[in-house]
């Protein structure tokens, strides 16, 4: 009975060792990670340099108790009115590793917060392209961007991307760009923004550009309004006109709709409209140059036809005709009597005769119209510049027939032949002599015509 006394209270010292070392292990256990610090409670504000540790108790030997962090390197701390812990004053490049102690006794693992270095915000973007439906920003070295709409809301999120596409017509959005993170290194810095306003959609293709006229050195397009030209998708004007070019020379003229580039999206280039200069300067008919002929023989008398022939002005070869070169042709008349003849040139020649059979004696004056044409590249056509220009004979009266014969008679007798003999006679006092007594016949045989 003694002996099992004895062995009962040695095994009752085992059992009280092995449960205060069982106790001491769940101390030790409870001490050792009691609390864990994470992202949530440990949370780093990069802007203000802060890191705030939330507010926690630990029971230590079933005592609750306040945990007390700390940062190494040591960095200057404070208490909110939370009871946070909030570490101020920071240096960025530089990494805090937070520890909660209890009594001095570590109740956390060690918990690494690094502060990376920071930039400012860069410059705000600059639109580099700006249509309808794109902005493209310039690029900046380590930079991303971002594309939102007018309230904000994100449409592109950070990216290297600074060409936005497929954007809404005459519509504002906010571009943004910063500095991008670099691992390790630095953080995303602040963004500047600015707000954009896509352009009024393009008006379309205009119509590809009609030859209105051309020379040796010049091209003329017709002109469009709101419709601007070019040789070289460059320099546009509004005339259509292009100068100073080299003869016999291939040129391509392109259109598109005008626009002003800070409010409309460029308008798409028309097909190019070949044209080839003249080889020389071209021909420029001229009325001074106009012919009138009359073909009747003899003496013209009322009442009987007067003919005549009336030729125009045009280039001699017409092998060489160019594009531009102009003439005039005869195509009818109108006299002073009354007197008319109206398509007199069906065929277009440059020269016509015709006639026509005055009332009276007179003036007979015949008025020709010339049709001007210009030579194109389907042929002659008429610009509708007509020209006139009067020519003048003269009528006598049917009854003057035998006084007007005996006239010319006369004249023979009296004018022509005597010089004619005055010359043949030499000396000039026989030609005196010889003048003398013809100017007495020419008075008496007037006197007797009269």
């Amino acid at each position: 009975m003694k002996k099992a006394t004895v062995i009962s209270k040695r095994m009752l010292s085992v059992l009280l060792a092995v449960l205060m070392m069982a106790s001491c292990f769940a101390v030790a256990a409870s001490a050792a990670m009691p609390y864990e610090l994470t992202e949530t409670n440990c949370v780093l504000d990069k802007d203000k340099k802060t890191i705030t540790v939330t507010f926690a108790t630990v029971q230590v030997g079933g005592i609750l108790k306040p945990v007390t962090f700390e940062s190494s390197p040591a960095a200057d701390s404070m208490t909110n009115s939370d009871g946070d812990t909030v570490f101020f004053n920071l240096s960025t490049g530089t990494t805090y590793t937070i520890t909660g102690k209890v009594d001095g006794a570590a109740v956390t693992d060690p918990y690494p917060v690094k502060l990376l270095n920071s930039k400012p915000a860069p410059a705000e973007p600059i639109p580099e392209k700006l249509t309808a439906t794109e902005i493209t920003v310039k690029a900046v070295s380590g930079c991303e961007y971002q594309l939102a709409d007018k309230d904000g809301v994100v449409l592109q999120d950070w990216s290297a991307t600074r060409a936005f596409t497929g954007l809404t017509p005459e519509t504002r959005y906010k571009v943004s760009i910063r500095y991008a993170e670099v691992a390790n290194t630095y953080y995303a810095s602040p963004a500047a923004s600015i707000t954009v306003k896509t352009l009024k959609a393009a008006a379309g293709v205009a119509p590809a550009p009609v030859l209105e006229d051309k020379t040796d050195t010049t091209i003329k397009v017709k002109a469009v309004p709101d419709v601007e030209y070019s040789l070289d998708k460059t320099n546009w004007n509004t005339t259509g006109e292009f100068t100073g070019l080299k003869p016999s020379t291939p040129y391509e003229v392109y259109a598109r709709f005008v626009f002003n580039k800070d409010e409309q999206a460029e308008s798409p280039i028309s097909a190019a409209t070949k044209i080839t200069t003249n080889a020389k300067a071209r021909f420029q008919a001229s009325m001074d140059n106009v012919k009138f002929e009359v073909t009747t023989k003899g003496d013209l008398y009322a009442g009987s036809p007067v003919k005549f022939k009336v030729t125009g002005d045009a280039p001699k070869d017409l092998g060489a005709l160019q594009y531009g070169d102009t003439r005039y042709i005869p195509v009818s008349y109108t006299t002073n009597q009354g007197g008319s003849g109206a398509g007199i040139n069906p065929k277009s020649d440059l020269t016509v005769e015709t006639y026509t059979t005055p009332s009276e004696a007179g003036e007979l004056v015949i008025t020709v119209t010339f049709r001007e044409e210009r030579y194109t590249d389907s042929g002659w056509a008429n610009t509708g510049n007509d020209q006139k220009k009067d020519f003048s004979v003269k009528v006598y009266g049917t009854g003057e027939k035998g006084r007007v014969t005996l006239s010319r008679i006369l004249n023979f007798f009296t004018n022509t032949l005597p010089k004619s003999i005055a010359n043949v006679l030499g000396s000039d006092t026989m030609k005196n002599a010889f003048n003398t007594m013809l100017k007495l016949v020419k008075n008496l045989l007037g006197a007797l015509t009269n």
